[in-house]
């Protein structure tokens, strides 16, 4: 059997009148049209949590690639300022390239 939990809360007193009347004229509890009404509310709100979560996600994409963008402005400018300063900016090939392996010099490893 499923856990109860009891809910209270304030609501208007003539709604609450009517509502307990309308209850009665369809032959149903307060609360069974309570949990119906919030099992409605929660299933109909299941497309709307997914569409907000999808937009979310690509918004945050799309700061993402913002940052990417201005990440990349960014050192394309300091890329021109070095060039303007006389900074070799070039990479040099001439140096030979570090093998893959080599030693630290810790030998007792």
């Amino acid at each position: 059997m499923e856990r109860k939990l009891i809910t209270n809360f304030n609501a208007p007193k003539e709604l609450r009148k009517r509502f307990d009347e309308t209850c009665r004229m369809r032959g149903k509890t307060r609360t069974t049209v309570l949990i119906e009404l919030m099992e409605h509310y929660v299933l109909s709100q299941a497309p709307v949590i997914f569409n907000l979560n999808e937009r979310f996600v690509k918004l945050d994409q799309i700061i993402a690639n913002f940052r990417r963008t201005i990440d990349l402005a960014e050192s394309t400018q300091e890329y021109k300022d070095h060039a303007r300063q006389g900074v070799n900016v070039e990479p040099d090939y001439d140096e030979e390239p570090l093998p893959m392996f080599f030693s630290d010099g810790r030998e007792d490893w």
